[in-house]
């Protein structure tokens, strides 16, 4: 679980079963100039597609965007299709100043393996 010095920087917090892999964003607006004021948030099933718990990993993770260039990365899990029919992605929302409420959507994955 995350600690009071880490509030969500840190998804993989033992050695879970899976298929590492790193997510880079770049946050940008409009213009399409870097969001240098941002802050994401993504939630995902594990590898076996279930939201929890597991040992060593916790699911959600939380960062800033990068103060230059708007971009930010997670170390986390390939997710698992949550279900069925469902297709493997991990949700992601974002907010930053001057936004009254969060912007969310989905990031859907593919294994190279």
């Amino acid at each position: 679980m995350p600690t009071q010095d880490d509030l969500g920087g840190r998804m993989i917090t033992g050695d879970p079963a899976g298929e590492r892999i790193a997510l880079t964003l770049e946050v940008i607006d409009g213009a399409g100039d870097p969001l240098t004021d941002a802050m994401v948030e993504i939630w995902q099933a594990g590898p076996d597609g279930t939201y929890g718990p597991t040992d060593g990993f916790t699911h959600w993770g939380r960062q800033p965007a990068d103060a230059q260039t708007g971009q930010l990365m997670f170390e986390t899990l390939l997710p698992g299709a949550a279900g069925r029919t469902s297709t493997a992605y991990i949700g992601v929302g974002r907010s930053a100043r001057g936004i009254s409420c969060i912007a969310s959507g989905h990031a859907y994955l593919f294994s190279t393996s």
